[in-house]
């Protein structure tokens, strides 16, 4: 009997780490066949990501930076000779919505990993999410608010489920494995005997990255046992290169940012999806983006001077994910397709979901 074959697309970090478990989930199941599609402008940060899953992309799909015709025209073609059951994305990039409207007019049914995260922002972004929304037959969501929203969108609820994140169980299992660093400073970092401040700011706000880099300096200053690793965004990362005890990383490969989480104290970020993962690890995770930098430093320093209440902000587990995210994901394709049955969902949080600094 031919097993279905389903296709992950991945435009890059965020996807792949998002969809690789689900992908070992799917295999592991040997109800559907996963076939891992890099497409986009970041082909090397998807097969990165996968190599630490003991995979590779079986299909590469070039396209354009920001080139949405390209990408749906490339898929296109793709689908036309080798047709999947089912197309999965994640997030709310391009790729994902390239992916989901070249499936649709190829009648192919999309489920959307990480679906619901929505804004106030009426940017391009919100009206990706939208229209990803509309595309997409099933729906796995990381929280009840999330499904929520979908919900007030009149989305059926027969076709949401509440996975958790899948990214948890992807820091999670590269965690676990101890693979070695792949950046040295990193490693050089993770080495130095103190107590670990993982700094990771994406894509920070211009009016506020003084207020984030002030508040890095001022943390060092006042907590001589702390080492504090700055990866991200270099309008964050530069300005901090000559500072004793910050060490300046590149974007780090998801491998190397679960090991840092592994063994960090506090993560200080920007709602970049860190801040869901670090949890699972006993780690707090303070979002500062839009906060003072006297803010930051009194929230930070609260967590480094007890370790009482460090502690006490993670032991009720983390509401984004239990690590059966993916299992879960890869029931819910193989149930929309009758091939199981239709998983339950993660259990409810008893707590609030996040800390934000203000």
């Amino acid at each position: 009997m031919t097993i279905p074959e389903v296709h992950l697309v991945a435009g890059g970090l965020r996807d792949s780490v998002r969809l690789a478990p689900v992908a070992t989930a799917l295999r592991a199941g040997s109800l559907l066949r996963p076939v891992t599609v890099a497409c986009g402008r970041h082909p090397a940060a998807v097969r990165q990501t996968l190599s630490g899953f003991g995979m590779e992309p079986e299909s590469a799909v070039p396209g354009p930076a920001g080139d949405l015709a390209e990408r749906i025209r490339f898929l296109d073609d793709l689908w036309g000779v080798r047709m999947p059951a089912a197309v999965l994305v994640a997030g709310d990039t391009t790729t994902a919505l390239a992916a989901a409207m070249a499936a649709t007019w190829r009648h192919i049914r999309v489920v959307h990993v990480d679906a619901g995260r929505r804004s106030p922002h009426l940017d391009a972004i919100e009206a990706d999410r939208h229209l990803l929304a509309q595309l997409s037959s099933t729906h796995l969501v990381t929280t009840a608010q999330a499904a929520m929203n979908l919900l007030d969108e009149h989305v059926p609820g027969a076709d949401i489920l509440i996975t958790g994140s899948t990214a948890v169980d992807a820091a999670l299992a590269l965690a676990g494995r101890a693979l070695p660093y792949a950046s040295p400073a990193a490693a050089r970092a993770a080495g130095a005997g103190r107590r670990l401040i993982l700094l990771m700011i994406r894509e920070p706000r211009t009016d506020r990255l003084a207020q984030i880099i002030c508040a890095t300096r001022r943390l060092v200053a006042a907590h001589p046992d702390v080492e504090v690793v700055a990866s991200g965004h270099p309008a964050v990362r530069d300005p901090l290169a000559a500072l004793d005890r910050v060490t300046v990383a590149e974007p780090l490969p998801y491998q190397d940012v679960a090991r840092l989480l592994r063994d960090a104290y506090l993560v200080l970020t920007d709602p970049d999806g860190i801040e869901e993962v670090a949890p699972s690890f006993g780690v707090p995770a303070l979002v500062v983006d839009g906060a003072v930098s006297s803010a930051i430093v009194r929230e930070a320093s609260r967590l480094l001077v007890s370790r009482l209440y460090r502690d006490s902000l993670t032991a009720g587990g983390n509401p984004y994910g239990d690590g059966r995210a993916a299992e879960r994901a890869a029931q819910a394709t193989a149930a929309m397709l009758g091939l199981a049955d239709r998983p339950e969902p993660m259990p409810g949080p008893t707590r609030p979901l996040r800390s934000t600094v203000s």
